[in-house]
């Protein structure tokens, strides 16, 4: 007998065995039946099936996107972190509290950001708490001080957001160099002058920088000194302004990341003081590490595709 008919007659078997049943027994043998399966699907599904999981991290898939910049070394996709909590918790002890700031890499720059509506003044002697600190006679600031922006930028989403977001803290001045020189060891946004690090800068891509109604991510494209004759922290410049402001960054960047940013990109912006032109020149240079604002599907970079800038002003040098 071939195997097509044996599969028949064990058909035609189990037809017969159904029809003998009474309507009770045939409506208990099917509850059965499906309970089986059931419990067949589930065992499928735990021993490896797929799973949807919650987290507070949001996994970032590379796309196509006109926000993206030219020459990415990966496309590989980066995690976004959400600060959503931390800034809530915050915000719970100081309602001045607008963001949270996140620089990979860089243990002091993973913090709460403050704004005062009223002056840039305010957080000059507090901390994000909003306590008053006392104040430190060699630097005239409070080392210890926030992270606070300029008191006439906006935030919420990224369309509510500023041209210009500005985040000021504090340098200690390389106080563990007796103020010889700038410390990347050093306290809060002393930590910035990593990025004068090659290494550093080429594996630091992008700065985070979240509001309560946005996680969001910045690609650095500048870094370097600035002058008091450079106005690189109004947050919402005029067009020539802006397009001036942009253009010095760069040039006095010690890296040419060769990132596009243009008139309708918004940036980021964190300025600290400097000893690199020496103590008494303090009041005259900041260090600043400048990044747009891109698509968070356009953060596939695992590294920055940066040189040195040769080209840059012998005054600006790093």
């Amino acid at each position: 007998m071939s195997r097509k008919n044996d599969d028949l007659s064990l058909t035609d078997r189990a037809k017969n065995f159904i029809k003998s049943l009474s309507k009770r027994e045939r409506i208990l043998w099917c509850a059965a039946a499906a309970s089986v399966a059931a419990l067949i699907v589930l065992a499928a599904s735990l021993s490896g099936g797929p799973a949807v999981e919650k987290s507070s991290v949001a996994s970032i898939a590379p796309r196509s996107s006109s926000s993206s910049s030219s020459g990415s070394s990966s496309v590989s996709s980066v995690r976004i972190e959400s600060h959503t909590d931390e800034i809530a918790a915050a915000a719970a002890k100081n309602p001045d509290t607008i963001g949270w700031l996140k620089v990979p890499g860089l243990s002091e720059i993973d913090k709460p950001v403050v704004q005062s509506t009223e002056s840039n003044m305010y957080y000059l002697y507090r901390d994000a708490s909003g306590n008053k600190l006392t104040n430190n006679l060699t630097t005239g600031y409070h080392i210890l001080g926030a992270f606070y922006t300029h008191y006439r930028d906006t935030f919420g989403t990224r369309d509510e957001l500023s041209t210009n977001t500005v985040i000021f803290g504090h340098s200690d001045l390389g106080l563990n160099k007796n103020y010889a020189d700038d410390d990347p060891t050093g306290t809060l946004f002393s930590q910035l002058y990593n990025f004068l690090d090659e290494d550093f800068a080429k594996k630091t891509p992008y700065i985070y920088f979240s509001t309560a109604k946005e996680d969001m991510v910045w690609e650095v494209f500048a870094v370097g000194y600035s002058d008091s004759g450079t106005d690189y922290i109004e947050p919402d410049p005029q067009p020539t302004a802006y397009a001036q402001l942009l253009e010095d960054a760069k040039a006095r960047s010690q890296f040419d990341y060769g990132v596009d940013v243009g008139p309708g990109d918004k940036i980021l912006t964190l300025s600290t003081c400097t000893i690199h032109f020496g103590m008494t020149a303090k009041s005259e240079y900041r260090f600043v590490v400048t990044a747009k604002l891109i698509d968070t599907d356009a953060a596939t970079k695992k590294t920055a595709d940066l040189t040195v800038n040769e080209d840059i002003d012998p005054d600006y040098k790093g």
